[in-house]
């Protein structure tokens, strides 16, 4: 017993064993991160820069318009007094962000415009300040539900649902890093009802994958489908990832995440007359 307590003991400091895991890390005191606000605060979501920086942004909503504010956090620093994001906007409704290793940051939100709405987008330098906002859907129709994902090289994915007049179809538009945004082009199929609640990921090459839940060409049945673009690449032809559900049932929005090798999983929930069963899909890997 004394060699192997010995032996261990030795091995420790040549650094062979690892050590005993250590106590969990302690936080640090709370931070205000905005100031009181007399209306209601919404849509808080914080990521994570590169280098322990850090981007809040939330919304505002006093009578009918929405304001979005944003906070920084340099590495090792303190947060920075609340901003707009821009001076000149409002009407701005479900915001999403994204930052990419170097702490580039983009974001896209909805804007009312005129009758109808409209998905736009800016982006922030590490260190730097907010771009004019551009439109990323064409102006026109319906465009709801924007998602956001940057791969670590910063090219960025933007991926929405918008009216066609009859249906609702997933739409999405792509900017390589330090480049301009691509015109919109169509995910989903035109048929039926093409694709609402669209979600995005994209994985470490670039690679993107969007999931949405569809209706088929009679609108009679329902499933989750997905569409994947290689980096470089355009859409793939639409597939569907649950089976086809005939609409009584009823069949929740999806969620997505992807693993560092590149592996996506897709969740969702089924059920009928108060019940429900969680799904799930996993994609083979790339």
């Amino acid at each position: 017993m004394w060699f192997l307590r010995l032996t261990i003991a030795g091995c420790l400091a040549a650094g062979l064993v690892p050590p005993p895991a250590s106590a969990a890390p302690s936080w640090s005191r709370p931070a205000n991160v905005s100031r009181p606000e007399k209306v209601v605060v919404e849509s808080l979501s914080v990521i994570a820069g590169s280098q322990g920086s850090a981007t809040a942004v939330w919304q505002l909503y006093g009578g009918e318009s929405g304001i979005v504010k944003s906070a920084v956090r340099r590495a090792g620093g303190s947060w920075s007094a609340p901003f707009r994001l821009f001076d000149d906007v409002s009407d701005i409704y479900a915001s999403q962000i994204a930052v990419d290793p170097a702490g580039n940051t983009t974001a896209v939100w909805e804007r009312h415009e005129g009758h109808s709405f409209v998905v736009q987008s800016a982006t922030r330098p590490a260190g730097g300040n907010w771009s004019a906002p551009v439109n990323l859907s064409k102006l026109g129709r319906f465009a709801r539900d924007a998602q956001i994902a940057v791969d670590p090289q910063g090219d960025a994915t933007a991926i929405w649902a918008r009216s066609n007049g009859r249906n609702l179809v997933v739409q999405g538009a792509m900017r390589p890093a330090g480049g301009s945004w691509s015109a919109p082009v169509d995910i989903s199929a035109h048929h039926g009802q093409g694709g609402f609640y669209p979600r995005l990921v994209m994985d470490s090459w670039g690679n993107a994958t969007a999931v949405w839940k569809g209706y088929d060409r009679n609108r009679h049945n329902l499933a989750i489908q997905a569409a994947t673009r290689p980096l470089g690449g355009g859409w793939s032809p639409p597939t569907d990832v649950s089976n086809r559900l005939t609409r009584h049932i009823g069949i929740s929005e999806p969620q997505i995440a992807v693993d560092p090798q590149g592996i996506s999983t897709v969740t969702w929930v089924i059920g009928a007359r108060g019940g429900g069963i969680i799904q799930a899909a996993t994609s083979a890997r790339r």
